[in-house]
């Protein structure tokens, strides 16, 4: 067939194709019909170069939009492709002709892109704790998981994703090639596999109160929860102060603390309570004249000291910030034919917004909240526990048991007190898209076989597209077996006085074709759900470094130091005895040694503060990506 088999019909935009009407119109004369389609531009490109008519060079004006028709064999017209006019036509250096340049595809392209792009946007191709913000919605991005693309049916302006390797698509054979027949080139070097190393960070946050008062107490059995000590005042007044911060920013706050002398003569459960303690010695007024004429060493006097008791209360609240760095990491090899090491790509990614909370709004001050409605504030996530108005201060609602904590704040950690992401299932959802980008790679680089051939313009290879299958067969040395089936990756129509034909480039896959049995497995993720598109990978067994201990509370140890028996010791050991040589009055006195044996206490807590990086490391044990065998090496 010539050119003269085309129908051309240039009409308002908007106006619907009818092929009674449009499809037998010649609105312009038409000398050339150039109809490219490229896969990677996702849309058709045609191009008309019209003669003379009546001696001017054709101009569409107001009618921009263009129908391209066909009659078939049978004598029926099919619409191939249609279009909006480019506003400048485009010449060629011919003064009798000039090319007009038609898109094919709707002036709103970009939004039937955009509704293709915004279905992929989600699990398990696409993650977008994988992408920056800002790049969310960019093409690159959302199709680097999927090995897909986006492509506008030139004829029905229809949008799609189509597989690259031609899965799911309409196949076409053809079986007539225009001499000298098909060739083969490869394009790029299959890649022998892929490293993947993912990154998460994120600041571990928890809070709580820390209460040691039953503690203290039970460590007293024998004075009932008493602190016995011979310190007096001195002792209550190196107390804790609510208010008070603990040993600098440890973390800590001192937010009760009380000491309260028991007076009684029996404790809080009835224990009997004695607060003598001794003897211990003291010179005396009296002298022995006999052994003493000089009167230089008075007598010893005998006494017991008094002992006060204390009723103790303490409680800390704490607060932890542990900045986490977990990185998952792992190897997925490619196994195509003939695979070779060496040819490795790296894939690294950071995962983004991990604390990003999507449970409510944060707070406000003033909003009318119904029970059930969720907010933020900081880092942690309320629910409504009845209807109100909010008043002036959080802290007062809350108190007054209009909200309750929730544990999950909606972020991708779940909880600001995650200590794993990688080991958790939304973690593992993470892994699986970073996987597919992964898988991506491969599958472009296995892609690498391209067959280019010319037939004959025939009614049955109108149809083709950049999202159609081919199935050439032709007996040649370059395809194995005389035929090969792959994605079209770019379609041609060329139509003029002098020739007409189709050019068509076919991109074939050298992957293995095994099909993989995931049985068994710890993981496993495919995209088309063919038997050699699965990948099967598991976690090497491990946990994280913990921040605190599995009670997921500080631990905290409590020493009391010369407490009244310790004292009472202690004086007996220093206090006056002549006997002994120890007769100065003053080094003697009980009251001065007890100032040197004063009781103390010291509370060693587990550090919440000033703590380093938390490091930990998930392998990724991953089975190889064999991909579809769809032109064979030999090897």
């Amino acid at each position: 067939m010539a050119h003269r088999d085309w129908g051309v019909a240039f009409v308002a935009p908007g106006t619907a194709y009818d092929s009674a009407v449009h499809g037998t119109r010649r609105d312009a004369p038409v000398e050339k019909v150039t109809l490219v389609e490229r896969e990677p531009d996702g849309r058709a490109r045609l191009a008309l170069t019209i003669g003379r008519s009546g001696g001017t060079l054709y101009d569409p004006g107001a009618a921009r939009w263009c129908f391209l028709s066909r009659e078939l064999a049978d004598g029926s017209v099919v619409l191939v492709a249609q279009g909006y006019v480019l506003p400048l036509p485009l010449g060629d250096g011919d003064d009798d002709a000039t090319t007009l340049e038609v898109n094919c595809s709707p002036y709103d392209y970009a939004a039937g892109e955009a509704a293709i792009l915004s279905a992929l946007q989600d699990l398990p191709l696409y993650d977008g704790v994988l992408v920056a913000p800002e790049a969310r919605g960019d093409k690159v991005e959302v199709l680097d998981g999927a090995f897909s693309a986006i492509h506008c049916h030139r004829a029905t302006h229809a949008f799609s994703r189509v597989d690259l390797f031609g899965v799911g698509l309409p196949v076409v054979t053809i079986d007539t090639c225009f001499s000298p027949g098909p060739s083969k080139a490869q394009v790029g070097d299959p890649l022998s596999g892929v490293f993947l190393e993912l990154t998460a960070e994120w600041v571990e946050r928890r809070a709580g109160k820390l209460d040691l008062t039953d503690a203290i107490r039970d460590a007293f059995p024998a004075t009932d929860g008493l602190i016995p000590t011979l310190s007096g005042e001195a002792f209550a007044n190196t107390w804790w102060k609510a208010g008070d911060s603990f040993n600098g920013d440890s973390g800590y706050t001192v937010v009760e603390a009380s000491l309260v002398e028991w007076t009684g003569d029996v404790g809080p459960t009835g224990v009997a309570l004695s607060r003598s303690y001794g003897p211990v010695t003291a010179p005396g007024a009296v002298y022995n004249y006999v052994r003493d004429p000089d009167l230089t060493t008075p007598l010893g006097v005998e006494l017991s000291l008094e002992a006060t008791l204390w009723q103790p209360t303490l409680a800390f609240s704490w607060y932890l910030e542990q900045k986490r760095v977990e990185v998952a990491s792992g190897y997925l090899p490619s196994g195509h034919q003939g695979r070779q090491a060496g040819n490795n790509a790296v894939l690294r990614l950071r995962c983004q917004d991990l604390q990003r909370s999507a449970t409510g709004a944060p707070w406000e001050a003033g909003t009318v909240y119904a029970t059930g409605d969720l907010v933020t504030v900081g880092w942690r996530a309320y629910e409504a526990a009845s209807d109100h108005a909010a008043g002036d201060v959080f802290g007062a609602d809350l108190a007054a048991g209009r909200w309750s904590e929730v544990a999950s704040n909606g972020s991708p950690l779940g909880s600001p007190a995650a200590t794993t992401y990688f080991r958790t299932a939304r973690g593992v959802a993470t892994i699986n898209a970073a996987l597919f980008k992964a898988r991506a790679l491969i599958a472009d680089s296995i892609r690498c076989v391209e067959i280019v051939f010319r037939c004959p313009v025939l009614d049955a290879y109108l149809g083709l597209t950049t999202g159609s299958s081919v199935r050439l067969v032709t007996p040649t040395d370059l395809l194995p077996g005389g035929e090969v089936t792959a994605k079209v990756y770019a379609y041609e129509l060329h139509s003029s006085q002098d020739d007409e034909y189709l050019e068509i480039t076919l991109r074939a896959a050298i992957g293995s074709g095994t099909a993989v049995d995931v049985a068994g497995a710890e993981q496993w993720l495919t995209e088309n759900a063919q038997a050699w598109d699965y990948i099967r990978w598991a976690r090497e067994a491990g946990s994280p470094p913990i921040s605190l201990p599995p009670t997921g509370s500080p631990r905290s140890v409590t020493t009391f130091s010369n407490l009244a028996d310790v004292q009472l010791a202690y004086v007996q050991a220093r206090d006056y005895d002549p006997d002994a040589g120890r007769t100065d009055p003053d080094a003697t006195d009980p009251d001065v040694l007890l100032r040197e044996a004063r009781t103390t206490v010291e509370i060693a807590l587990t550090q919440v503060a000033g703590v380093p990086d938390l490091r930990h490391v998930v392998p990724l044990l991953v089975d190889p990506y064999q991909g579809p065998r769809q032109f064979d090496t030999g090897l």
